[in-house]
């Protein structure tokens, strides 16, 4: 992907508008390199590689249809406007509700554990990955506590709102 600020905008509302319909959504927010720039946090202006988004779910059984949206979003999106997004092109966050706690990713692969004939992916070997369906994890990485900082972020959705 190599996408103008506003493509990226785009999609990330409707991403925000199709996931805000599960009810186990509690909060949907733009982050990031995207984010940064759209609140003139940064002077830095180019075509983004990626979109991160921090999704906080009151629960992990709706990852599956999560990861699903997720794929028709960026599908609808690229036919509609004739441009190219993947939807590992979506980093998607999960955030466990009511707390900064980071807790994986929204994996982007359609079987979890993923294999290849009779091998494990090497996406899904890192401790804890799949734990949860569809929440992966990826070896030696944190969320920097201060990229979601109220400052730093834009608020898609908000279901106490």
């Amino acid at each position: 992907m190599n996408q103008n600020l506003q493509d990226c905008l785009e999609i990330a509302k409707l991403l925000a508008e199709q996931i805000s319909k599960n009810p186990s959504v509690q909060k949907v927010a733009l982050f990031g390199s995207v984010a940064k720039y759209h609140l003139k946090l940064s002077e830095k202006k180019k075509n983004y590689k990626d979109i991160d988004i921090a999704i906080w779910l009151n629960s992990m059984d709706e990852l599956p249809l999560l990861r699903r949206t997720r794929a028709l979003t960026c599908a609808q999106y690229s036919k509609t406007h004739n441009i190219g997004f993947a939807d590992h092109e979506l980093d998607i966050f999960i955030m466990e509700a009511n707390s900064e706690k980071f807790l994986g990713f929204l994996c982007y692969f359609n079987k979890c554990p993923k294999y290849s004939g009779k091998f494990l992916k090497d996406d899904c070997s890192a401790k804890g990955c799949g734990d949860s369906p569809f929440l992966k994890q990826y070896l030696h990485f944190s969320l920097d506590p201060k990229a979601l900082d109220k400052e730093k972020i834009i608020i898609l959705y908000d279901q106490s709102k």
